[in-house]
């Protein structure tokens, strides 16, 4: 019993990387990026109610370590967001959340508030941003002090 459920997490977490991966390569090719999502959302229907939720923080893990800021990038973010049909307070949300997973990869988490600030536009939204602020705020405290 223990092996096969052992198989089957690591057949997730494979299965989650190769959504991500996939995902980061079509960046900016909106019909590829489409087509993907689609293709693996049946691909991990087995993950049950928890599926959209882990394939966008694999996805934005992906994103975060290997996408370069840039209006391509920016884009490409937000159109993921509309993939997921995530309103603006609900993307903010999984952004804070993702980054307060990985308090330890400051870099990324940078990069995920700038792409918040940039795409996000009501003040609502952009304050549920302030979990990632705060962290990396203690973060650079911890560094320098």
């Amino acid at each position: 019993f223990g092996k096969s459920t052992d198989y089957l997490a690591e057949s997730a977490e494979d299965k989650l990387e190769d959504y991500a991966n996939e995902m980061v390569y079509h960046e900016g090719d909106f019909e590829e990026m489409q087509m993907c999502h689609s293709d693996y959302k049946k691909k991990l229907s087995w993950l049950g109610p928890g599926k959209k939720d882990r394939m966008i923080k694999a996805y934005l893990e992906a994103f975060a370590k290997k996408i370069s800021v840039s209006p391509k990038s920016i884009s490409s973010l937000s159109y993921v967001f509309s993939l997921y049909k995530l309103s603006e307070d609900k993307a903010a949300k999984t952004l804070a959340d993702i980054c307060l997973e990985m308090p330890e990869r400051t870099a990324s988490n940078q990069k995920l508030l700038f792409f918040g600030n940039h795409i996000l536009k009501s003040p609502e939204a952009r304050a549920k941003l302030q979990p990632i602020r705060d962290m990396l705020t203690e973060s650079y405290r911890d560094d320098v002090g």
